[in-house]
């Protein structure tokens, strides 16, 4: 089941797929298999839901043969799931132009069941969320020295480009987690536990409800981005007073902001500290060079650098 206002509004959203099964609770003892994407004020988005008997090769490539039906195959779609070996195999056979990242806190609890190391996740989580390959290299070297068995593991089993975001072949923006999908799932315990039928109507019913209410939501924004996009902007606006900034031709700019210092690119809309690349939104590097480019007219440049996304 997908409905249609859902699928129409894929169009909007950045192009993450978190994607995960539960278990029916009913006599039939199925799985309901759901598909969910994310707005920029961080609501789950459930795009495709389905009924299997249980979760399979078989069940997984149904799924989203069905879903590539209503999202076709592209090499910007990022989907993001747990380690589970059918959900990655699957994604690889059907979208095949896709990229598929695993969930960081998934990969984080096999760490603490597997190893017993606290302290091993926390640097996991530096190396995880780095933006840089040079920052990455760094929390990962000492991770090796440290807890060379959990470093093994990472490396060779689960693999860089799967947990790493500075590694990620795709772009997954700052989605680490399957929590816009698992949030889905916490929603509906109490409703896996109902007649089949009854459970679908819940879905629709809630879908009806989420909808109208972010309808209203939405009439009531007056700034160009979503709240939660003009609310990040302008802590990294407030964040750029002691930076120096030096221009270096028509569009670079070198921002001097310690070790090591950013060049910003304001037509290609990059910056060397990787997080305007990735995230799609200036990064104070970007914000303070757009100051420098256009002093009169800087907040229109710097909404203009911004993704489609956020509008």
């Amino acid at each position: 089941m997908a409905l249609g206002v859902a699928i129409r509004g894929f169009t909007y959203r950045r192009k993450v797929i978190g994607i995960d099964a539960a278990w029916i609770k009913t006599k039939h003892k199925c799985v309901l298999l759901v598909a969910t994407t994310q707005d920029s004020e961080y609501h789950s988005y459930p795009t495709a839901w389905g009924l299997v008997d249980s979760e399979n090769n078989t069940s997984w490539t149904w799924f989203l043969e069905k879903l590539k039906d209503l999202i076709p195959n592209s090499s910007h779609l990022c989907f993001v799931s747990d380690r589970y070996r059918s959900i990655e195999h699957e994604v690889r056979l059907v979208y095949v132009m896709a990229s598929h990242g695993a969930c960081y806190w998934h990969v984080k609890q096999n760490i603490k069941h597997h190893f017993k190391s606290a302290v091993g996740t926390k640097l996991y989580k530096k190396a995880a969320i780095a933006y840089r390959i040079e920052e990455f290299n760094k929390h990962f070297d000492q991770l090796r020295k440290t807890y060379p068995r959990v470093a093994k593991y990472l490396e060779n089993d689960v693999k860089f480009r799967k947990w790493s975001r500075a590694h990620f072949g795709g772009n997954r923006y700052e989605v680490m987690t399957t929590n816009i999908v698992e949030s889905v799932n916490s929603l509906m315990r109490k409703s896996r536990e109902y007649p089949i039928i009854a459970m679908i109507d819940f879905i629709i019913s809630k879908m009806g409800q989420w909808f109208f209410e972010r309808r209203w939501e939405a009439c009531a924004v007056t700034t160009p981005l979503t709240p939660k996009r003009e609310e990040i902007l302008r802590k990294r606006w407030d964040e750029t007073d002691s930076l120096i900034t030096l221009q270096l031709n028509e569009n670079e700019y070198n921002v001097m902001c310690g070790e090591p210092d950013a060049i910003v690119n304001l037509r290609l809309k990059s910056c060397m500290c990787k997080v305007f690349d990735i995230e799609k939104l200036p990064c104070i590097h970007a914000i303070v060079a757009a100051g420098k480019a256009q002093p009169q007219n800087t907040g229109e440049l710097i909404y203009s650098m911004c993704s489609q996304y956020y509008t």
